[in-house]
């Protein structure tokens, strides 16, 4: 008889399932107020914070419970105007999928848009730029951007990695806004920019030259609270006939309250630990040892992308807070030099500031990844 090994509840991996998430509830139903309400809001939270989680799980009730149309367009790696019609193209075919009037209009648009280079391919949508039609993406945008406002349902619109639309298409953003402003959108169509570099997606609404300035309300994405993740972990483990027991105490304070990581670290002390039995601190430090092995090929990809000056900028922030802790780094490196990394390593989100003192010297920082700073323990590397 084959005895079927039980499964690891504690996935990292991928986004989430919403009946999964972990103290999210209130940036769920913050989401779905607004969407209900036709706003316009900006949700930033760095990589692996579980910004595609809550997106999924404010879209799946508004789907289910309010009957809203939600298209969900991933803008990462965008290239250009054509690369945007398609993008929204496909994401506005599958949203009203089930949706015979809005499918057929769609269906007859795309028809009339194949003079400028627009055709269906599978489920998705393809804009190829012809040489006597050099405007065909822009053409395509306008006309893809007018169908949620001709919606006769509530229509969420979700563009993820909202930052890349202004370097892959300088015009991106007034173009977008000229509909989403129009009397046909505006107070009907709700619209989510979100991103996960959040010192970029800031700029496409704090500077005063960009379209969308001032035009978003913000919900940034924080670190889970302790108490949300021990609650979650602890569950889980029991419900899969586990305890997490007094392993639960370091995972959390290596964990810092980062989404991905904490199940990352939650995972392999499931694995560590036997059914039946309880973590300890022997299958902590084992669990530790597989994750740590697991993270060191990316967190060496990232230290040797980074300039001298950024290697010790980043040291510094994890040792001491701060880029500027010192007048020289032990790299030889100056305390301008170091402040100018740590504004590049914000905007690259490799880092981000936790308290605001008085000036600059009062800010406080850490590494984004609590393992990418582990890393750096166990190594001991200069900076």
């Amino acid at each position: 008889m084959t005895v079927r090994r039980a499964r690891n509840p504690f996935r990292f991996e991928s986004p989430l399932e919403p009946e999964d998430l972990i103290g999210r509830g209130r940036e769920v139903g913050w989401l779905v107020d607004a969407a209900l309400e036709r706003r316009v809001v900006s949700l930033a939270a760095p990589r692996r914070y579980g910004k595609t989680s809550v997106l999924r799980a404010a879209g799946r009730r508004l789907e289910s419970e309010h009957d809203v149309v939600v298209a969900h367009v991933d803008l990462l790696g965008l290239a250009d105007a054509e690369d945007f019609a398609a993008r929204f193209g496909s994401a506005w075919r599958r949203a009203v999928a089930g949706r015979r009037r809005l499918r057929r209009q769609l269906d007859q648009l795309l028809g009339g848009l194949a003079e400028v280079g627009v055709t269906v391919l599978g489920s998705g949508v393809q804009v190829t730029r012809r040489p006597a039609r050099e405007e065909a993406g822009v053409a395509a945008v306008h006309a893809l951007l007018d169908l949620p406002g001709d919606a006769d349902t509530p229509v969420l619109v979700v563009l993820d990695e909202f930052q890349a639309l202004h370097a892959a298409w300088a015009q991106g953003e007034g173009v977008l806004r000229s509909h989403t402003q129009s009397p046909q959108q505006a107070g009907r169509v709700a619209w989510a920019f979100a991103g996960s570099q959040p010192s970029l997606l800031a700029a496409a609404f704090s500077d005063a030259g960009r379209a969308y300035y001032q035009q978003a309300l913000a919900l940034p994405l924080g670190r889970l609270a302790d108490a949300d993740l021990a609650g979650g972990i602890a569950e889980q483990f029991r419900a899969s006939g586990r305890e997490v027991g007094t392993a639960l105490s370091p995972l959390l304070r290596l964990a810092a309250g980062h989404p991905q990581r904490a199940m990352l670290l939650a995972h392999a002390l499931w694995d560590a630990t036997p059914s039946g039995g309880e973590s300890d601190n022997a299958r902590w430090l084992a669990a530790l040892a597989q994750v740590r092995a697991r993270v060191a090929d990316e967190a060496t990809g990232v230290w040797e992308s980074l300039s001298p000056a950024q290697q010790a900028a980043l040291r510094s922030v994890q040792r001491h807070g701060t880029a500027t802790a010192a007048p020289t780094s032990p790299a030889g490196v100056s305390r301008a030099s170091r402040q100018s990394a740590q504004e590049a390593l914000l905007r690259r989100g490799l880092v981000e500031q936790v308290e605001v003192g008085t000036g600059v010297t009062g800010r406080r920082y850490r590494p984004v990844d609590p393992l990418l700073g582990d890393w750096l323990d166990q190594r001991k590397l200069g900076g």
